[in-house]
């Protein structure tokens, strides 16, 4: 792994475009702290597309940052916030878990537009949805084994009914509730 970001890998690779910003960030999962790099342009608006990637070396091998030339590349030339998941390696970890750390570092990172986006609106703010999360699960609970979607079935509970309101910050997770149980996710029961 040292190999892939040493300074002499870098002559090969090349530098990072000075156009993009890299910092080192982790993200908490269920069981697991996994380390990001995060690469922005350094002159782009607030609102950036995100692209998530995912380093060579057969699930084995490798880290995150031997793919700084092409990220901070990708970074500054979209522009879009550049994601590298510095997944768990084999034989350690081996398949699924790589692909489960990039799933649920995507679902973590996408969010939620509806937060953003009525932020402003009569409902909570974002800053009071944190706070309520934070009180409401402990840390030492698994916040996914509290929502409906992450459950193989809903048989044996009672009938629910989902509302989402056009202005509420949370209405992305409803809808997200209803669309999984049209697809058949979740059955009724």
């Amino acid at each position: 792994m040292r190999t892939a970001t040493s300074r002499a890998a870098r002559l090969v690779t090349g530098l990072p475009d000075r156009r993009a910003r890299i910092e080192e960030r982790t993200i908490d999962l269920p069981g697991r702290r996994l380390t990001l790099r995060v690469h922005r342009p350094g002159n782009a608006g607030p609102r950036l597309s995100l692209v998530l990637s995912f380093h060579g070396g057969g699930f084995v091998a490798g880290a995150p940052a031997q793919n700084d030339w092409l990220n901070s590349r990708l970074a500054a030339r979209c522009p879009a916030v550049v994601v590298s998941v510095g997944y768990r390696l084999a034989p350690g970890q081996p398949l699924p878990a790589p692909v489960e750390d990039g799933y649920d570092t995507l679902v973590r990172l996408t969010g939620y537009p509806s937060i953003a986006a009525n932020a402003g609106s009569p409902g909570l703010s974002p800053a009071q949805l944190r706070t309520y999360r934070r009180l409401s699960v402990p840390a030492s609970l698994d916040a996914r084994s509290v929502s409906p979607l992450r459950f193989d079935s809903l048989a044996g509970l009672p009938p629910a009914l989902v509302v989402t309101g056009a202005l509420d910050p949370v209405a992305d997770h409803g809808r997200r509730e209803i669309l999984a149980f049209l697809r058949g996710r979740l059955h009724p029961a």
